[in-house]
């Protein structure tokens, strides 16, 4: 398929995402994860159909890395937040320490197999750090898919909502470690940076950004103005993030946290950028199915390993917080499967590592990402509903006025 070709496909998915994002049911469409557009991707990609080449996906790259960087800025606003409210400070605690506890155990193991497969250090060191950050997923897309179609309320599912409302900082800011580390020692202005000071600079420059956009866009007076210092913010992050290797994703997902923070407008950028998510998501995803490779057979155990690992460990955290209330014992098995439930931060993830990551660590994250996913679309969403439904008792409530940037004044 020609650029201009593979141009057009990705209009269309653009348009058709637009849609779903206007239609005020964000998550309703599709699947939670929207893993359907990676299947897709991997049907036409250079492995399969071979409608997408190298050159397609290659000629595409920039687009790709500035859509994951909008994406970073979406996933900061919405970060320790449910709807308009911010999430109790202990739950959040509570589901940071579930993530963090999955990505170090799937991390140690993995560095220990491949020691004992003899792979070179600093490799196993930044393959099993990969490994690890496509292990750590959210269901709060899929718990908000589900309220969408069902109006489903109640302090259970409130319980993992706020368990999951701030997963996602772990996983970036690790991120921004592992590509600093990969990026090695810089030189800027005659200093001498290591690894660990890229890092600092990746999150320093989006907490400075998030910072001076939001006093920008406090004194705008126009919705144009207050686009131009949003896009030219994630931008500048994205391209600063690129030309030195680092973690676009993680630099834009600081900025927005930043702006969440402390913007006194945070709820209402996080209601009209929320819309422009399925736009950016779409054509993402598709790409990352496009990139998807078959791992070699000495990657297969890996990958077996780390997957096995990530829903044993879910299905233990699912028995523990079965146990803290009396009409949820003996449900421990079902909401270990329902904490299985797909978000599309893993994908996004996996998809920023094969674009900066070499082939040996990101091929085996990617597929991980992608197998890890399609399970827990298959099991997630239908545990959650079972679960869900029957705490369920709030009526439904109808959608609010649809947001618009010029009410951000």
């Amino acid at each position: 398929m020609s650029p201009m070709a593979l141009l057009l496909v990705l209009l269309v998915l653009a348009y058709i995402g637009s849609l779903w994002a206007a239609s005020g049911r964000r998550r309703a469409f599709g699947s939670p994860s929207g893993i359907e557009y990676v299947v897709l991707g991997a049907l036409l990609g250079p492995e399969a159909l071979g409608a997408l080449s190298h050159e397609a996906m290659t000629a595409f790259e920039p687009i790709a890395i500035v859509a994951l960087g909008w994406l970073g800025l979406i996933f900061g606003l919405e970060c320790g937040m449910v709807g308009e409210r911010r999430a109790p400070a202990g739950r959040m605690a509570l589901g940071l320490f579930f993530g963090v506890v999955t990505a170090a155990v799937v991390g140690v193991c993995c560095w220990l197999l491949l020691a004992s497969m003899q792979v070179d250090a600093q490799l196993a060191l930044w393959l099993s750090g990969a490994l690890a950050l496509v292990s750590v997923e959210t269901t709060r897309h899929a718990l908000q898919w589900i309220s969408e179609e069902h109006m489903l309320s109640g302090s259970l599912a409130g319980l993992v909502l706020d368990l999951e409302a701030a997963d996602d900082a772990p996983v970036l800011l690790s991120l921004a470690v592992l590509f600093a580390l990969m990026s090695g020692e810089h030189h800027i202005l005659g200093q001498h940076i290591p690894p660990y000071g890229m890092a600092a600079i990746t999150i320093g420059s989006g907490l400075v950004l998030g910072g001076v956009s939001g006093w920008l866009i406090g004194r705008a007076s126009s919705p144009v103005e207050r686009w131009t210092i949003l896009l030219g913010s994630v931008w500048l992050a994205t391209g600063m993030a690129k030309s030195l290797g680092l973690s676009a994703l993680a630099a834009t997902f600081t900025l927005g946290a930043t702006l969440s923070a402390f913007s006194r407008h945070a709820g209402n950028l996080r209601d009209v950028l929320g819309r422009t998510e399925g736009a950016v998501l779409l054509p993402a995803l598709l790409l990352a199915g496009a990139h998807l490779q078959r791992p070699l057979s000495s990657e297969v155990p890996l990958i077996i390993g780390a997957l096995v690992l990530r829903i044993a460990l879910s299905f233990t955290f699912g028995l523990g917080l079965s146990l803290k209330r009396r009409e949820t014992r003996g449900l421990g098995l079902w909401i270990g499967a329902g904490m299985l439930a797909p978000g599309s931060l893993t994908v996004v993830v996996g998809f920023a590592m094969t674009l900066r990551c070499p082939p040996e660590i990101a091929r085996p994250a990617l597929v991980l990402a992608v197998v890890g996913t399609l399970l827990g679309e298959l099991l997630g969403p239908r545990a959650l509903k079972r679960i869900l439904h029957r705490f369920s008792s709030a009526p439904p409530t109808p959608p609010g006025p649809r947001p618009s940037l010029e009410r951000v004044s």
